[in-house]
This record gives C-alpha cells, structure tokens and sequence, in this order.
C-alpha cells in the first residue's frame, strides 16, 4: 500500500478521475431537479434519460476507436478540453428561463460528453498498465475502487449541498470547471507518463465480417459454461427491469404530493447515498461473511430485490423502494466478483479479451431496450401501468431462478 500511495502517476491520474466524477455528480442531480420544475416534466425527463442509455450503444466502438487511437495522452487532453466546452455551453443555456427545449439541447450535449467519456477511458486504460506494477495492481484497484465509492457519497452529499446554494447555470459552469482542472492536472504528469508509456501504434483495422466472428466466438464460450450461461440470461433481465428506475423515480416525484423524503433534492442524494453506501457494505460483506455463498444463492436473493422496489412504487412509498435498491446494491456488490473469478477461471485464455466484450454488450441489451421503451412509453401511458406490469415481470423472473433445475449442481461442477 505504501508504494501505491508514493506513486505520483498514479495518485496524480486517479486525483483528476475523481474531481471530474464529482463535477459529473454533481451536474447530474442538478439536472435531474432542473426537470422537476417544468410545468410538464414528462418529456424532459424522457429525454434525460435517453440521453443517458443510448451511450451504451457507442461503448464498443469508443473502445475500439481508442485501440486505433496513435496519440493517446493527446487525445486524452483534448476529450477533457472538448467536455469543457460542452459545458460552458449548457452553463449559457441555463442562463435562460427553464424550457423544454434547453433540456432537449443538454441531453444531446449531455450525450456527446458521455460518449467522450468513454472515449477518454479506453484511451487511458493501455495507459495504466505502465503506472503500476503487476504485484501492485489487484491492491491499487482494490483501493481506486475503495476510495471512489467512498468519495461518491462524499459529492452526493456536497451535491445536494451546492444544488441549494448554487443556480443551475453555476453548476453547470462548476462541472465545467472541474474538466478543467482535470486537464490541467493530467497535463502536469504529461511528460513523466509520455517517457514512461512505449509510443503509442495504430492498431490495425478490423473487417466487419472478423468483427462478427468475434461476437460468434465470444456466444460460443459462453455457452460452454452452463453456470455462466444461465447467470448472463438473469443478469440481462435483471439490469433490464432496473433500467427504468431513474425515469419512475423522477416521474412518481413530480406526480405524487408525498413520493419524497423532506424534498426532491434530498429525496435524490439519499436515492444514490443508500445504493453507494450497501455497495461498500456488499463488497466487505464478500470478503468476509458471504465469502463462502454460493453465487446461484446471491443470485436468488437478488431477484427478489425488484420485486420490492417496485411494489414500493406500486404502493406509492418511497421507503420501500429505497430499501430495494440498498438491497441490489449490496447483493450486487457481493455477487459481482463471484461471477468475475468464475469467468477468468474458466474461459480460454487466448479468446478472453474477446468474450469479456460480447459479454459486456449482452448484459448491457436488455438495460438499453426497456430503459428507452420506457422512457418513451411513459410520455403516453401512466406510470402506474409500467409499474405494475414491471412488478410482474419481476415476479415471474423469480420463480424463474427459484425453479431453474440443477443450477447449484452445475456451479459445483
């Protein structure tokens, strides 16, 4: 631990990862409570929340443009630059009276910046592997993963602090601040990372028919491992019914006179507070008292966390439905290294890379298809009816894993 804390690169790099996730943080709840004060909320937060799934499409071919990518310290630098800009942008636009038609614009600025976050993370991620060594890497990213979750409750808490004494057009001026901070810092290791990391290559490109290939091969891996199967297909449905949360939570606040603890901003904060806080309990809770639990038994009890939190929404309690959500976030938490030590034990080393990323593209399918459904759907129909037919959905998912044969058996296997 004392070599990673004297590692200047890497204090210095995840120091600007993490002033940018706080001024994203922070824009975040700004921007979800800037929606709120529309006369009608319901398209804005459609757009919203479009904006935030439809990166996900994009994440694969971020991740190879960056692999083509020659210059990537440089590129790095200019997707900060580029996230000021858009910022400083929405920071005029919330200079104007709240309308419907500046939401539109942030949500399509919103969604270029997040495409440019993606960008900026496969370029920096070949770039890593130089910073610290092979015996110091499983700590380091032990403790990055450690200190961000910790810090994310942190920047909630400041957040909900700043919404209220900061206009939104402060705020988005603030998020664009903290990219520019971010730049400068990564701008100040630009010499000592340049003479440490090899010249950066082009890779060569890669024909659509060799893409598909790949896709084929990663299905075929998985496939081979029933465990891994059949813990991919629950995972799909269960990141799915989770993908509509955001849009009810904001639709259900604006609509119901008592959907909120104290007011909407706080309602916000203590909403992404719970999830980080079970997360870190979770992940603790994984090493030591769940070390032993069998991932078919965390994946059972991870059903059943839908099915509360949309009966809180059925039920019109708030405090049912935070309670779910702590649920996922610590069974998550728990379950998810599970299910990674499974998939690098097992799978051919020489495809891994491969089957990782068709893997990663399927478990983020059906998260895309019913967030936007939904998103679009509740601009038409009322949100009681989603909520309903989700809490069906969920339950039925249950029963599904509950009565799923030989599951257990194949794990042990």
């Amino acid at each position: 631990m004392k070599r990673i804390l004297q590692n200047k690169l890497f204090m210095t790099s995840f120091t600007a990862d993490l002033l940018s996730n706080f001024g994203d943080t922070l824009f975040y709840l700004a921007l979800m409570n800037y929606v709120l004060v529309l006369p009608d909320a319901t398209l804005a937060i459609s757009a919203i929340s479009i904006s935030e799934l439809l990166p996900t499409l994009a994440e694969v071919f971020t991740g190879y443009w960056a692999d083509k990518t020659k210059y990537k310290l440089n590129t790095i630098l200019a997707t900060l630059f580029f996230r000021v800009m858009i910022y400083s942008i929405v920071g005029i636009l919330m200079g104007f009276q709240p309308a419907l038609w500046i939401v539109i614009i942030v949500a399509i600025l919103n969604f270029f910046s997040d495409i440019s976050g993606q960008y900026e993370s496969g370029l920096f991620t070949p770039i890593s592997i130089y910073i610290i060594s092979d015996e110091d890497r499983e700590q380091a990213m032990s403790f990055r993963q450690a200190i961000s979750q910790v810090s994310r409750i942190g920047f909630l808490s400041l957040g909900g602090l700043f919404i209220t004494w900061f206009s939104y057009q402060h705020i988005a001026f603030i998020n664009a601040g903290t990219f520019l901070v971010s730049a400068l810092i990564m701008l100040s290791i630009y010499k000592p990372l340049n003479k440490l990391v090899p010249k950066e290559v082009s890779h060569s490109t890669k024909d659509k028919s060799h893409f598909f290939n790949n896709l084929k091969t990663a299905y075929e891996n998985v496939k081979s491992l029933p465990i891994v199967f059949k813990t991919c297909i629950i995972a799909i449905f269960l990141n799915a019914v989770f993908s509509s949360v955001n849009t009810l939570m904001l639709r259900y606040i604006h609509d119901l006179p008592n959907f909120f603890i104290i007011n909407s901003q706080t309602t916000l904060v203590i909403m992404s507070t719970s999830i980080t806080i079970s997360g870190i309990i979770g992940s603790v809770l994984g090493m030591t008292l769940l070390k032993n639990t069998s991932l078919t038994t965390l994946l059972k009890c991870a059903t059943i966390s839908p099915v509360i939190v949309y009966l809180g929404f059925g039920l019109g309690n708030i405090y049912i439905v935070v309670f779910g959500l702590m649920s996922v976030g610590l069974l998550s938490s728990a379950l998810n290294p599970k299910f990674s030590a499974i998939i690098l034990n097992s799978l051919p080393k020489d495809s891994l890379a491969t089957t990782l990323g068709g893997l990663g593209t399927a478990l983020q399918s059906g998260h895309l298809v019913l967030g936007v459904t939904v998103s679009t759907l509740i601009t038409f129909i009322p949100p009681y009816i989603i909520v309903w037919t989700l809490l069906g959905f969920s339950l039925l998912l249950v029963l599904y894993i509950l009565l799923y044969a030989k599951f257990d058996t194949i794990e042990e296997k």
